[in-house]
């Protein structure tokens, strides 16, 4: 949706030496991030185009973040609402327009136009530029709603990761591709959990489950594999192009993990541990239903031999 908005405000410009850079707020840390830009040496490098990630931008932008109102600036070396000291002398642009992206009580980020010739712009282009950024807004509104029902239609509300059926899901599109070191299953059970939400209670057991999530979120991300929540307690892990022995070394990284990682609870530090089971395909399971099946079986048997630590598909006698 960004990238579509200043594409299309962007026409009525092509024929002119100017940039547009689209920045929204990231929603967890409050960040303004460029995630689109256009037109002549358009740059996608935050600290090369208008205000740094992380930060609140320019004196320019922050003088729109903080009135809420767009500014046109007919020349940067002259206008008297800025002093020369605050302006940054690296900046090739000699006039611009900004306007808020305005949502509800609340701003999503600014549009921005550049050129590098003084007295480019007029009112007429301000006008142009914030009816363009309220329709944008619009459109930028109705995009992250539209994730809003995804996340709550696709994720566990309390972890953030995927549920049960969109994870099968992408376990049968796994399947349907052809991956040189065929493709592993993880799947992991919390240790005793019903007796800390016996002795502690379900909220207690929801801090454990909610760190577990976000753990596995990051790891996930990091590893690009999928995590699902399973059951209650129960997680899952679907490692495309990933033989049984990388597998088993990345489960022991989890199982490490989780045990070390301690919980303050009524004022107590808490450890959780892990029972973990791995399976492979083509080497353990024959498919899909196969795959999880060995994987669950080879979790209960770390759950027979003690519980916190990691068994293999392989270990399994038989045909189990």
């Amino acid at each position: 949706t960004a990238r579509i908005l200043t594409s299309e405000v962007f026409k009525f410009f092509e024929n002119a030496d100017v940039r547009i850079f689209l920045y929204l707020f990231h929603p967890q840390t409050g960040q303004l991030i460029l995630v689109a830009s256009e037109g002549s040496r358009a740059r996608t490098d935050p600290a090369e185009a208008g205000p740094p990630a992380g930060e609140a931008g320019d004196v320019f932008d922050r003088w729109v973040i903080q009135s809420q109102q767009p500014l046109v600036v007919t020349d940067t070396a002259g206008d008297f609402r800025f002093e020369a000291k605050d302006i940054d002398g690296r900046s090739a642009f000699r006039s611009l327009i900004i306007v808020p992206l305005h949502s509800a009580h609340q701003i999503l980020g600014i549009l921005r136009l550049e050129s590098d010739r003084e007295l480019f712009f007029n009112t007429n282009d301000l006008r142009m530029f914030a009816t363009a950024g309220e329709i944008g807004t619009l459109a930028l509104d109705n995009a992250r709603f539209y994730e809003r029902l995804v996340d709550i239609a696709l994720k566990d509300g309390l972890t953030g990761l995927y549920l049960r059926r969109p994870f099968l899901l992408q376990l049968d599109h796994a399947f349907a591709k052809s991956f040189p070191e065929g493709l592993s299953l993880v799947m992991i059970d919390l240790d005793h959990f019903k007796e800390y939400n016996d002795r502690y209670g379900h909220m207690a057991g929801d801090i454990i489950l909610r760190w577990i999530g976000n753990y596995l979120k990051e790891f996930s991300s990091a590893h690009g594999i999928l995590a699902c929540r399973y059951g209650g307690e129960e997680f899952c892990i679907l490692l495309p192009d990933v033989g049984e022995t990388a597998a088993l070394e990345l489960a022991e990284e989890i199982r490490a993990a989780v045990e070390h990682h301690r919980f303050e609870i009524r004022r107590e530090h808490l450890a959780v541990t892990v029972a973990i089971g791995v399976a492979s395909y083509p080497g353990q399971a024959k498919d899909k239903y196969d795959l999880i099946h060995k994987a669950d079986k080879a979790m209960y048997l770390a759950k027979k031999l003690g519980r916190n630590r990691v068994c293999a598909a392989s270990m399994l006698q038989g045909d189990a």
